[in-house]
């Protein structure tokens, strides 16, 4: 066809052809999903310099929230070896994730310190060992929904104001949560509002964005309330950020004495349970959580109904723990039992 001139209308024709063909090659390669944004929709609608940090930094915070999956972290030497691999990384990406290991690493001694200084007799020691813990669990609580591992340490060690300040601060940020299953574009949507790129690192950026399960193993801070589910050593426990908060506002308003406070709290831990992202229905724990405020406020009848209702939620993951709602309706029985026959006698 190009060896010969073309005229007149199947000049038209050609030109028509040509372009079709070329569309179509191009559209090919926005068929596959191995990139994301796809290879098409970036040569269409080429990204700022703005876009690009922004989508590199929540990719970054999907990365992270893989690195409390585990429920240990490693000997010693490992976390000689993560400290040493800090202070040379040489990209933000390596920095944010070996700190981010780091300082989880500090937060699980910690708890084995915490844990060991229970049985100390000397009350100076322990106000100076848990000084020196809060101060390793410091660092890990600048990151977002991280700052409730921290309150519950000051719950357990009975600073309930402060602990209670740091679940309202966090409120708003749990609010963001929407698990792991949400796509790319529902997740730039929810927290492009709270995104700023004004801060110069990448890990300063993400504080004010990230959000994650409060996940749980026997090797960490956990409320007394939950030590039923703590019971398997390789089991975690994965709360939805939101529900924690409310659940240990709950907790530290009753141990005040704040009947107005607790009386709130327990009515947003009701109002929670039909979150979409973070609600009953996808999450077993949730039903769970308001089982415990109604069996501490000793409405059993509410407690049975709302372990009954976690009792009926599937898990589908396998290195998740165990739902023990069964066992506690049958404490709630036990106990109902034993207040009965006391009164009786």
């Amino acid at each position: 066809m190009f060896r010969r001139k073309v005229h007149g209308q199947h000049q038209q024709i050609l030109l028509d052809v040509l372009k079709t063909f070329c569309q179509l090659k191009w559209m090919c390669l926005s068929i596959t999903k191995i990139v994301n944004p796809s290879i098409w929709e970036t040569l269409v609608c080429p990204q700022t310099k703005q876009e690009m940090i922004f989508r590199q930094d929540i990719e970054t915070a999907q990365t992270i929230k893989g690195i409390g999956i585990t429920p240990g972290t490693g000997t010693l030497g490992i976390r000689r070896k993560a400290i040493c691999l800090l202070s040379k990384s040489q990209s933000d990406f390596d920095e944010v994730f070996t700190y981010q290991y780091s300082v989880i690493c500090l937060r699980r001694l910690a708890a084995e310190q915490v844990s060991q200084d229970h049985y100390a007799m000397d009350n100076k020691t322990k106000y100076k060992s848990l000084r020196k813990c809060k101060n390793w669990m410091i660092h890990g609580a600048s990151m977002g929904t991280e700052l409730l591992h921290l309150a519950t340490f000051h719950f357990l060690i009975g600073n309930f104001i402060k602990s209670l300040e740091m679940c309202k601060q966090v409120m708003q940020l749990a609010s963001c949560f929407i698990g792991h299953e949400v796509g790319r574009e529902e997740r730039e949507k929810l927290v492009r509002h709270k995104y700023s790129q004004s801060a110069g690192h990448t890990s300063e950026r993400l504080q004010k964005i990230y959000t994650n399960f409060i996940t749980l193993s026997c090797k960490d801070l956990y409320l007394p309330h939950l030590c039923l589910e703590m019971t398997n050593e390789h089991r975690l426990l994965d709360i939805p950020p939101l529900p924690y908060a409310i659940f240990l506002s709950f907790l530290c308003c009753h141990e005040l004495r704040d009947t107005r406070g607790r009386d709130a709290a327990l009515r947003n831990m009701v109002d929670v349970q039909y979150d979409e992202n973070q609600g009953g229905h996808k999450y077993w724990i949730v039903d769970t959580l308001l089982g415990i405020c109604y069996e501490i406020l000793g409405d059993s009848r509410m407690a049975i109904r709302a372990y009954w209702n976690s009792a009926q939620r599937k898990s589908y993951l396998s290195y998740f723990c165990t739902n023990h709602a069964i066992k506690r309706i049958a404490i709630v029985y036990l106990c109902m039992h034993a207040s009965q026959k006391f009164n009786r006698g």
